[in-house]
């Protein structure tokens, strides 16, 4: 694999040698998809690899690369180029022994995606993961697809991936010396929508990832009642015995699930906080229109 991958730097690097400065100036944008079928003007021979780099990362000690290949067949391509997509490799090249290791990475192909990027961010020293750990974007049919890779035990791998919604990727923390933290997307339980604050949590020791749901979670929906309902007043965060009654039409704000309470918080009116059970949040309360 590693002698595939020299083979493929010297092809890329003789491909190049026609417009070199072009060519610095695209990789130091991290590579914006090329147009369709531009890989057509190659005037390969039948059914020949075509690597096409996406993005590059170029560090001190190593130069990391995500490269497309295709397998092209004479003369004009009859398809879009989407059709001759075989598949992704991340490539190391470690600068001081000229050695590349090659990983396959289960990422879509970005041919018909022409204002797509790619995103390799080295987090080695922010996370303390050495000797390298790179956090690589690209984008899915419906999500991101976060995938992160590193050296264990000499060997190139894919530690683990996170799907989102967010184009910059996920946010990860190292909140102790076995464990990484950030927040990814969700759906909730009480109007269905998209939230960006559910936990995600990463073993370094094992790479497994869990996603433990937060007992209090923050909403913030602004909508209205499509039915009247009466909810419990909460004074000064505690729940009152005083019942409010809520007609339909009034408008309400989503404030806060407390999941392990089933129970949901609103402002009424903008000012007055009332608590009603989540039944009744998901029946009488106006929730946002499903996507698509």
């Amino acid at each position: 694999m590693r002698l595939i991958f020299v083979f493929i730097f010297l092809f890329l690097y003789c491909l190049s040698c026609k417009n070199q400065s072009a060519h610095d100036r695209a990789m130091d944008k991290l590579s914006p998809v090329i147009q369709k079928d531009t890989v057509g003007l190659l005037n390969l021979t039948p059914e020949k690899a075509c690597f096409i780099v996406r993005g590059r990362l170029d560090l001190p000690a190593y130069s990391i690369s995500l490269i497309s290949q295709y397998m092209l067949p004479t003369g004009s391509l009859g398809h879009d180029s989407s059709f001759y997509f075989k598949a992704n490799y991340v490539a190391v090249t470690r600068k001081s022994g000229k050695i590349t290791d090659s990983l396959k990475v289960d990422i879509d192909d970005l041919s018909n995606c022409h204002t797509c990027s790619v995103i390799l961010r080295n987090l080695t020293d922010t996370l303390q993961i050495q000797p390298l750990f790179i956090q690589l974007v690209t984008p899915g049919l419906d999500l991101n697809r976060n995938t992160y890779i590193g050296y264990r035990e000499g060997k190139l791998k894919e530690f683990f991936h996170l799907e989102d919604t967010q184009d910059y990727g996920v946010d990860l923390q190292k909140t102790d010396e076995s464990t990484l933290y950030g927040l990814t997307f969700g759906i909730d339980e009480v109007i269905g929508a998209v939230e960006h604050n559910y936990p995600v949590r990463i073993d370094l020791k094992t790479f497994k990832v869990s996603h433990p749901l937060p007992d209090k979670q923050y909403i913030g929906f602004k909508t209205d009642a499509i039915e009247s309902f009466r909810a419990y007043r909460v004074i000064k965060g505690q729940v009152d015995s005083l019942l409010i009654s809520v007609k339909a039409g009034d408008s309400v704000t989503i404030d806060t699930f407390y999941r392990a309470r089933q129970k949901v918080r609103l402002l009424v009116a903008d000012s007055v906080i009332v608590e009603i059970k989540l039944e009744t949040a998901q029946k009488k309360i106006r929730h946002p229109p499903a996507a698509g």
